[in-house]
């Protein structure tokens, strides 16, 4: 029975491709078939128990038990159009399975390596489904995207695996890589699991989530050989089939279509493709259906020039005679299809993009109107998956709402080779604005709860900046995207804005010799980078943060726009000032308040320029405090006290209330200071008060990673003062709201001031070390390279004593 996917919930998905053939695979509703040409592919989108009446609620594996649903995510087994052969490599997965069951427990790891398009994924889940009935647990398909720049840490693939295979809710998965490391070999442990973890990089990456003690085969897929002597595995290499086999999977790809083909010219062009199954399967495709003379595609791919030469994964004369099959596959599209295959070459990762995305870079719809089917992005996605030229590799889930395609790696720089510069011009312009237009869409409403304050306008069609508390009023609009909901959008689609961001600083040249494309990548790295800034600052690692804003300020010179150079020279400050550069910050963030107090376009209002001012005040006095605190020096507490004063003086001007939380916060660590230094305690109490003051301004905005800074200043105040344990108590109530918000920097700022707290209040040396560990780990990560410095250093001292 032929449905839609979503059928049974009331109607197939909006975002699907006119045109894919979808049968049901499942009575419970949970998976469904997609034909692609002659690839079958098996999507779970839904999962249901299967109502058995033998159908127990126990645990999987049990004796006498049966799973109340199958946790069987694996695609179908490749038919024999894409597998053929591969005996010997099957028997020896088969032996590690044996070896496995004799020893009744372990884990088999076989890694599948060689060159691409060889069939490795095709052998991985041929021998996944021969065996899956031997493991009693989940069995799953794992995409590492190890040759794209998509490609996760393994602190990302462990909250794959906790939350795909395990079923743990993303609330419950913790942030490091160790705690994830550690509830991954935890849940795995007594367990039967099959996992493929398809197109590995590096195998060191495999070692890091290796489950626990129990009944598990991971069948590891990957070009290099990198990390292997890591794994206590069976490493397999594939070379291309041998003639016979190549020629048997071309039968059964091109069907009866074959039958009148001259098994010696047959013979001779899949020499020339190297047996590359992927080759096999394009040339299938070329002929299939068609009149094509095969002795003059033999012509046409002895005559062609490789668009592929250099490539490092293929030698000359395979990637000739591969490029000449996509020329052939290429040529026989219908033209407005052939325009839509180059310009998806553009894209910055031909491994992963939506159909938005690609509807962006097309100039197209990306819904079917009417009848008008060229018009729609869908028509020509379609033909492209048809002639084997784009793969679907994902269908809409809880992650992404479109159909998710990928153009082989092989593939992307053939489109590219194809487009004129003039058109790349104009299509990487529509694709940056795509980008940038989605991430203001995505995280704008959320933007000061990430950047910490309030952005000016720099450019005329930017919307007003969020408003704060207006003088006398306490109250501010919610907002509408939350914090974690935005640095969750961010963290899914950082890799393609990153990328973006790296076309746009392009220096080639094509640039360097057409002012005008130049400005206008000028631009594009500008706003990027300016849309980018929350999650930089959150996530790091900054110092490719402070790079990118270096970058935007450079851009802005070269533009000479003073606005838009002041609000880089401000991100720039602050990056810096978040790395402990403190000169550098200060020469940063100087400069853009000299920008914000001058004369400036018309466009820039008299709020945007107070703001814009008071950011850069309220920085410097943060950065006067971290010396002030670093030397010890009231006469820098006292000069940030009134650049403080200052800032929250223009804060109250515009009515920002973000902004005079943030000043009223970081003044009173100003005058604690000098309290502390002046044995003064009624100037302290004073400090403490504009610190309870900046959290109910906080609160009063809605801005729950305010409230969480004021605990950490609390908590770091009062063990200045010599009250540890209520210091401890500030910290320690840090850490689950820290959390809650997805701060990484005041999570590490909770755990340092812990680890300094237990060392005086007579906690465990365990306890110490833990709370070092942990912080120095979340330093790391965010790339705070100075307190990751500091508290390593502080561990080693503590460990020698």
């Amino acid at each position: 029975m032929n449905v839609s996917p979503g059928a049974e919930h009331g109607g197939p998905h909006p975002s699907i491709v006119p045109g894919s053939s979808y049968s049901q695979t499942n009575r419970a509703g949970t998976s469904f078939l997609v034909q692609h040409g002659d690839m079958e592919v098996n999507y779970r989108v839904a999962e249901r128990p299967q109502e058995t009446g033998d159908c127990q609620n126990t645990e999987a594996g049990g004796a006498g038990s049966q799973p109340l649903f199958t946790n069987d995510f694996l695609p179908c087994p490749p038919s024999r159009t894409v597998f053929t052969g591969r005996n010997h490599e099957l028997a020896a997965i088969r032996a590690e399975v044996d070896r496995l069951e004799r020893e009744r427990h372990g884990v088999a790891v076989v890694v599948l390596w060689g060159m691409a398009g060889v069939g490795k994924t095709a052998l991985a889940l041929t021998a996944a489904h021969e065996l899956k009935s031997r493991f009693q647990g989940p069995k799953e398909l794992l995409n590492l995207r190890g040759y794209s720049d998509t490609r996760p840490t393994p602190t990302e693939t462990l909250a794959a695996l906790l939350g795909q295979v395990a079923k743990i809710s993303a609330s419950q998965i913790p942030t490091s890589q160790v705690e994830r490391a550690r509830l991954w070999r935890s849940w795995t442990s007594g367990r039967q699991t099959l996992l493929v973890l398809d197109n590995v990089q590096d195998c060191a990456h495999v070692e890091q989530v290796l489950p626990g003690d129990g009944k598990h085969l991971l069948l590891v897929t990957t070009r290099h050989r990198t990390g292997l002597h890591l794994l206590d595995g069976t490493p397999l290499h594939l070379e291309p089939p041998q003639a016979a086999d190549a020629m048997l999977m071309f039968h059964h790809a091109a069907g009866q279509d074959a039958d009148h083909i001259e098994q010696d010219a047959l013979a001779g062009l899949l020499k020339q493709c190297g047996h590359l199954p992927l080759a096999i399967r394009i040339l299938a495709a070329r002929l299939r259906g068609s009149t094509a003379d095969l002795h003059r595609i033999l012509a046409e791919t002895s005559q062609a020039e490789s668009p592929l030469q250099g490539l490092d994964d293929l030698c000359s004369s395979e990637s000739l005679a591969v490029s000449a099959l996509f020329e052939a596959s290429y040529r026989h599209l219908p033209r407005n299809t052939q325009r839509v295959f180059r310009l998806l070459g553009l894209h910055p990762l031909g491994s992963d993009f939506s159909v938005r995305a690609a509807a962006a870079l097309a100039g197209l719809s990306p819904m079917l109107v009417g009848r008008k089917k060229e018009s729609c992005i869908g028509t020509h996605l379609q033909r492209l998956c048809d002639a084997s030229l784009l793969d679907i590799v994902a269908l809409p889930s809880a992650h992404h709402a479109d159909v998710r395609y990928a153009m082989h790696d092989l593939l992307v720089p053939f489109a590219r080779g194809k487009v004129r510069p003039t058109t790349t011009h104009k299509v990487i312009d529509e694709m940056l604005g795509h980008y940038w237009r989605t991430a203001l869409e995505r995280s704008a409403s959320a933007e000061p709860s990430l950047t910490r304050h309030l952005r000016p306008r720099v450019e005329p069609h930017q919307p007003p900046p969020r408003p704060g508390l207006t003088p006398g009023n306490t109250t501010t609009a919610p907002v509408t995207s939350s914090r974690t909901e935005a640095l969750e959008w961010y963290q899914r689609h950082r890799t393609h804005l990153m990328a973006c961001l790296d076309i746009a600083r392009l220096e080639d040249e094509a640039r360097r010799e057409d002012k005008e494309w130049s400005d206008c990548l000028d631009r594009w790295t500008i706003r990027l980078t300016s849309a980018m800034a929350g999650p930089l600052r959150s996530h790091g690692p900054w110092d490719q943060a402070a790079e990118r804003h270096a970058a935007a300020a450079d851009a802005a010179r070269r533009l000479g726009d003073r606005p838009a150079l002041a609000l880089a020279l401000n991100d720039l400050g602050i990056t810096n000032r978040l790395r402990r550069l403190h000169a550098d910050a200060l020469e940063a963030l100087s400069e853009a308040e000299d920008i914000f107090r001058g004369e400036l376009p018309d466009h820039i209002t008299p709020e945007d320029k107070k703001l814009g001012q008071a950011n850069a005040l309220n920085e410097q006095g943060i950065v006067h405090n971290e010396e002030g605190i670093a030397r010890n020096d009231e006469g820098l507490f006292r000069r940030a006290a009134t650049l403080l004063q200052r800032a929250l003086a223009l804060y109250h001007t515009i009515g920002d209330g973000i902004g005079s939380a943030n000043a009223t916060k970081n003044l009173a660590v100003s005058l604690f200071h000098v309290g502390l230094l002046q044995q003064d305690a009624r100037l302290r109490d004073t400090a403490l008060g504009h610190l309870d003051k900046a959290g109910d301004g906080y609160k009063d905005v809605g801005d729950e990673l305010g409230v969480v800074e004021v605990l950490n200043h609390r908590g770091i105040l009062l063990e200045k003062a010599g009250d540890r344990h209520q210091a401890l108590a500030n910290f320690n109530a840090v850490l689950e709201p820290a959390e809650q918000v997805g701060s990484r920097l005041e999570l590490a700022k909770a755990w340092d001031g812990i680890s300094r707290c237990r060392e005086t209040v007579g906690s465990t040396s365990d306890m110490v070390v833990h709370a070092l560990e942990t912080a120095a780990e979340i330093y790391a990560e965010i790339g705070a390279t100075a307190a990751r410095q500091q508290v390593a250093a502080r561990l080693i001292r503590f460990r020698r004593h």
